[in-house]
């Protein structure tokens, strides 16, 4: 017999087993007047997650042979959710408050309000607003990006994240990954996300699609929810490690792609070769051969 809920949660757990469990038991203490499912999809972790999850009978858990990434292991999650909605949730991600009912309420009072996907405004541990949204990808983005960390560097200026409206809703590009809530017949209408991406640029392309049906994707302030960032990469550095640069600049790639004609894909090319490589050649945390991979990875 299929039990029908509000909202199915899904997290994907890699090697985090700790700030998994902190997140579900976030959901169970904070989570009251809307029904719901959680659903762990494992991707093949070695930390005894799958020892400690596949015992704790308040969710579903759903272990992958393989490490499937972001991206096709919520794709995996859906496939076992019963929710109206359905409500993806970064691991390294604690719920302050009735989060996911107020998640529900905004959509059930805006049914015709043309929504595709809501995220919230998230915040550290200190809470302090951070990364809640970020934008497509374009040439012109990635020249504003790369003028943007010239100006920083020439003068010596600290990357701070910008202020977001103060507005209760908002409007934004690309809702971030780490909490991702929509109607459970929209993620499979579209397929869910695209299999060619591995880790990083996904939700950006699900989202080109969203926005490319007319859908918006909206932040909500009443949600409060503390995004610990980067849980589950191998190093706490603030620096992004090698393999988070080549899956940012592969998801870069296929993104624009999947999205652009031929000639724009060419120039966007030139572009980070311009603009991006440079960096690279001059950082001394990389190899020659990882150097010569990255620039493998540009050319083709």
């Amino acid at each position: 017999m299929i039990n029908f809920v509000d909202v199915s949660i899904i997290i994907i757990n890699y090697n985090t087993k700790e700030l998994t469990l902190n997140c579900i038991e976030s959901i169970i203490d904070k989570t009251y007047d809307v029904t719901y499912e959680i659903i762990v999809v494992d991707n093949a972790s070695i930390d005894g997650s799958i020892e400690l999850f596949s015992n704790d009978l308040r969710i579903k858990f759903i272990p992958s042979q393989v490490n499937l990434g972001f991206g096709k292991g919520n794709n995996l999650g859906v496939e076992h959710a019963n929710g109206k909605y359905v409500f993806l949730l970064n691991s390294d991600t604690i719920l302050v408050n009735n989060a996911v009912k107020h998640f529900y309420d905004y959509f059930e009072d805006n049914l015709n309000g043309n929504i595709g996907v809501l995220g919230c405004v998230l915040s550290d541990i200190y809470y302090e607003e951070g990364m809640s949204y970020t934008y497509f990808k374009s040439i012109s983005r990635s020249i504003k990006l790369a003028l943007n960390k010239f100006i920083n560097k020439l003068f010596h200026i600290s990357h701070k994240t910008s202020k977001m409206p103060l507005d209760e809703v908002f409007e934004v590009d690309v809702v971030l990954g780490a909490d991702m809530f929509m109607p459970l017949i929209l993620y499979r209408d579209l397929e869910g996300f695209d299999p060619d991406f591995f880790l990083y640029g996904e939700e950006v392309e699900f989202q080109k699609r969203i926005a490319n049906i007319g859908l918006k994707r909206l932040l909500i302030r009443k949600p409060k929810i503390i995004h610990l960032e980067g849980g589950s990469r191998d190093s706490k550095s603030k620096k992004l490690s090698y393999n988070t640069i080549y899956l940012l600049q592969k998801g870069n790639l296929i993104y624009i792609k999947k999205h652009y004609n031929k000639l724009y894909y060419l120039v966007f090319i030139l572009v980070q070769a311009i603009t991006w490589y440079p960096w690279v050649l001059f950082d001394k945390r990389f190899s020659n051969e990882q150097k010569k991979s990255l620039k493998r990875l540009l050319i083709g």
